[in-house]
């Protein structure tokens, strides 16, 4: 496999093997051979000297790197010490408040203020946020009036009626006071936010003698022109924001577009935003487009050739340095390669994407030294997976067909049935020949129809009269094996595909995301779901990721019990689900993940899995390609921790924590052991604490035949017990409290029988071996 998939090639060697969609920062990490392009554009913007502002346009589909090139334009800047200012707008941030218009003008004055230390600068700020003001309040004070007015007439309408029966000067001043105290009191209940930003508006007209918004835009407009420095306004993923914020980033550029030295670079996709516009009744989206950007540049395609060398070197990645290595097969892959794998994949980021899953499938079939799949037909269907998705939800069904000992081997054609059955694997395919070529190489059993589906005579047959070797090389065509590539699935019995969906589109609410989990645990399917949540987390980025990590920590007593189900060549769930949060984090830019990961441990209930969410060592550091926390970091992590924790023993609520064992492990580690030892004696003194301290260090095993469970075996973990205490001071009053038959006989029996080992032993701590191990009819 070594030669065909070298460590090297293509990919950045520091790339985590979870790698979120992240973009290249500098032209030093460019292995596209776009950094001339990116030269140039700079060069552009650094020249640029008109009197109206520049916008340019860079072109591309989703994930053809218009990110990447962004950050490198901003770097060649950087290198040509350009005189530029730039300033990443992020419109997401504002999109849906109606508030586009307030956030560009605060982000625009807060970055040349900070930037340029001039006396012009600091003018311009102040004019920019004055103005920027100007435009938030108009909206406001149109709505404001609008909601006066109604009261107002209203009041007349009220003042008219009761005219007929009081003292007419009498009521004239009752009913102005009335009328003023209910107008003031409607606009502070119901419009706090506008009669905020009508103040700002008073104060901003006052500070600039009552300057209309006109005025001020042209007095803003010399300062522009007698800056130094360009201003670059970089506006990027402008085609995920909803039609009407799409509308409204547009009317920005377009309003703003006579500003001196300010240069806008837009990033999009460009037949999106032009539906988006025609959306939101802007007529032709292309000429509405045309008339607002002056420059656009089609991103460089990423040429074939490039695009295989970088699949090669993410799936290698997967697979050098794993049990999977010794099993990978370099002729099947050779040929498959080519025909059936890299038609799928248009885009570096179809690459990152694919590279993100297979790493967590590949961690799941990871069994020691071992590997529980063949790792070239578990790549196969990986890619039916993520890309032929209505292919891979029919495989399942399809078993009898896709794994039968059929005539078919010999040279027979399938009969009429099974052949449908075949075809219409084929007819929901995206990209036919290549389904075809995964399916014949997969289940070579089928190739026959395939051939005749496609009108061709079969000239060869991958793996013919190979079937004794299918089962040994763990092959999917071979019905013994078939059902363990997809025990991590979705399948129709377990989650549908739209029960998924159904989950992710909730992950952003915490309250939903948690009632969705636990519904799914009630129905035993939370090792599923969160499987399906692992290989689709880089959907779950920006102000999802907040509430999605706390929901997720939030889960932990119920993964506890799911923890215990679990086979023994399967990533505990606990683990899984702490995978899934890093990953989803490190989608985040490195200057957010410590302070989202500390949020979303204030305000979880859970205590364990937040301890285990972070490197807490410098080792851990070391050997993680792009680590959630730095070591001052980590620290402050762990001191969050340890309060909880504290906070929960005083309150009585950590004795019932099921995983008390493993928390009072890193307690202690942390440096508070002797807080453990004094909290450990004082809840072992009461005979309701004792066995539930007991409790905690017992521990179970599913004795496992085939696919088939046959016996649960337990043992007392004495070895950690007799970290905080000394056993043997209990021996006494554990066999006082055996013979009364307080129910608790199964733990106190397997305390006593792992103290008469130890002590048999003559070994302290007693070393853990497979005889330790024992049933309940055996205590």
């Amino acid at each position: 496999m070594s030669k065909l998939l070298p460590k090297s090639a293509g990919s950045p060697s520091e790339e985590h093997l979870f790698s979120p969609e992240r973009p290249i920062n500098t032209l030093a990490e460019d292995e596209l051979g776009r950094k001339d392009f990116s030269k140039s554009i700079a060069k552009v913007i650094a020249q640029w000297m008109g009197r109206d502002s520049l916008v340019i346009a860079i072109y591309g589909p989703w994930g053809s790197g218009k990110s990447s090139l962004k950050n490198m334009v901003i770097d060649a800047l950087s290198e040509q010490r350009a005189k530029t200012i730039s300033i990443e707008f992020n419109p997401w941030e504002w999109a849906g408040q109606g508030r586009v218009f307030e956030g560009f003008f605060r982000e625009l004055s807060s970055k040349l203020g900070s930037a340029d230390s001039s006396k012009e600068a600091a003018t311009a700020a102040r004019k920019i946020r004055m103005y920027g003001t100007m435009f938030s309040a108009a909206g406001s004070v149109t709505g404001l009036f609008r909601a006066v007015l109604v009261i107002l007439f209203g009041a007349l309408a009220l003042f008219g009626f009761t005219l007929h029966y009081h003292n007419p000067i009498l009521l004239k001043a009752a009913t102005t006071v009335s009328f003023i105290a209910f107008a003031i009191a409607f606009i502070l209940a119901a419009f706090g936010k506008s009669a905020e930003k009508v103040a700002q508006y008073l104060v901003s007209k006052a500070e600039d003698s009552r300057e209309t918004v006109d005025q001020a835009k042209a007095k803003l407009k010399d300062l522009l022109s007698a800056l130094a420095e360009n201003v670059l306004v970089v506006i990027d993923d402008i085609d995920r924001l909803a039609p009407e914020d799409v509308r409204t980033v547009f009317q920005l550029v377009k309003v703003n577009a006579d500003f001196p030295n300010l240069i806008y670079l837009l990033l999009l996709q460009r037949d999106a935003v032009e539906k988006a516009l025609e959306q939101t009744g802007n007529g032709d989206g292309a000429q509405f487009l045309e008339k607002a950007v002056q420059v656009g540049f089609d991103i460089p395609k990423l040429s074939r050739t490039k695009l295989e060398q970088y699949i090669e070197a993410a799936i290698a990645k997967c697979v050098h340095g794993t049990s999977a290595d010794n099993k990978f097969n370099a002729q099947r892959w050779a040929r498959l390669f080519g025909s059936g794998i890299t038609p799928h994949f248009r885009t570096l980021r179809d690459v990152k994407r694919f590279s993100n899953a297979l790493s967590f499938h590949f961690q799941l079939y990871e069994s020691g030294d071992g590997f529980d799949a063949n790792p070239v037909d578990l790549i196969a269907l990986e890619v039916l997976r993520q890309f032929e998705p209505f292919v891979y939800q029919r495989l399942y069904a399809a078993k009898e067909v896709l794994t039968d000992r059929h005539n078919a081997i010999l040279g027979f054609a399938l009969p009429a049935e099974k052949a449908e059955t075949v075809k219409a694997l084929v007819s929901t395919a995206t990209h036919p020949t290549a389904v075809q070529a995964i399916l014949i190489d997969v289940f070579p059993t089928v190739a026959r129809a395939i051939f005749e589906i496609r009108g061709e005579s079969e000239t060869s047959q991958p793996g013919r009269g190979l079937r004794g070797e299918w089962r040994k090389e763990l092959r999917p065509c071979h019905p013994d094996m078939f059902d363990r590539y997809f025990r991590f699935s979705l399948s129709a019995e377990d989650l549908s595909e739209n029960e998924l969906s159904s989950t992710l589109e909730v992950v952003g609410d915490r309250d939903s995301f948690v009632r969705r989990l636990t519904e799914l645990s009630q129905r035993g399917l939370l090792a599923t779901a969160l499987i399906g949540i692992g290989v689709n987390s880089h959907l779950i980025s920006g102000e999802k990721a907040l509430p999605f990590s706390v929901g997720l920590f939030d889960m932990e007593r119920q993964l506890f019990a799911h923890r215990t189900k679990i086979g023994s060549s399967e990533v505990p769930i606990d683990i899984q689900s702490v995978l899934i949060i890093r990953s989803v984090l490190q989608q985040q830019p490195v200057s957010m993940r410590s302070g989202l990961l500390r949020q979303a441990i204030e305000q979880t209930t859970a205590l364990y899995l937040p301890t285990i969410s972070f490197e807490s060592t410098e080792k851990d550091r070391q050997e993680s390609a792009s680590p959630l926390t730095s070591a001052s970091e980590a620290k402050l992590l762990q001191d969050l921790c340890i309060e909880k924790i504290r906070t929960a023993a005083a309150r009585g609520a950590l004795l019932s924590n099921p995983w008390l064992r493993y928390i009072l492990a890193l307690w202690a580690k942390w440096g508070h052991q002797e807080e453990v030892w004094a909290w450990f004696a004082a809840t072992a003194e009461s005979d309701t604490g004792l066995p539930l301290l007991l409790t905690a260090f017992a521990e179970s095993m599913n004795n496992i035949e085939g696919e088939r469970s046959i016996s649960v075996q337990y043992r007392f973990a004495l070895e950690e017990f007799s970290r905080y205490t000394k056993p043997d001071d209990f021996e006494q009053r554990i066999r006082q409290l055996s013979s009364s038959k307080t129910g608790n006989e199964v733990v106190y029996g397997l305390f006593l029988r792992a103290l008469g080992r130890w002590k048999k032993s003559g070994q302290f701590p007693h070393p853990q071996d497979l005889d330790d191990w024992t049933t309940i009819e055996d205590i």
